[in-house]
Formats: C-alpha cells, sequence, structure tokens
C-alpha cells in the first residue's frame, strides 16, 4: 500500500502523470507477527519468530511509498 496526500490508498490508485511521490514512510515499529504462524516479508523472507522482523524494519522492507497531487500552478 502507499499514501497518497497522507492517507493509505492501493498501489494501483497511483498515477505518474498526477502523482509526484514525496519518499518513504517508516513506522516506528513493524508489524506483530503472530507466535502461531510465519509471515512472508515483502522482500520474500519468512520469518518464523517474534524479533526477526526487527532486521527487516531496519532494512526497509516495510517502508511505504508516499505521494502527493502533482499542483499544475507550481509548474513553471
Amino acid at each position: 500500500m502507499a499514501i497518497l496526500n497522507g492517507k493509505r490508498v492501493n498501489d494501483d490508485e497511483i498515477n505518474p502523470a498526477k502523482h509526484r511521490f514525496i519518499g518513504t514512510f517508516r513506522q516506528p515499529s513493524p508489524p506483530k507477527i503472530p507466535q502461531c504462524y510465519f509471515f512472508m516479508c515483502t522482500c520474500g523472507a519468512n520469518l518464523y519468530s517474534v524479533g526477526e522482523e526487527h532486521g527487516h524494519l531496519l532494512r526497509g522492507c516495510f517502508d511505504q511509498a508516499q505521494y502527493v497531487d502533482i499542483d499544475k500552478s507550481d509548474e513553471s
């Protein structure tokens, strides 16, 4: 998921002609992994135990792209 104008949206809602990339957002803590199940990270790794997710957070696996609407009046 991406962030558009401060709200979470599906990636397919981002249009490069209408939206400008402004950076990435990193949550202060990684998502919680259920103790009985595995969690598939965005990098493709399977995380099986609590604590494994912290390293992936630091690597940027859970970062979300941020976009804003392009303001046509700013273009000159």
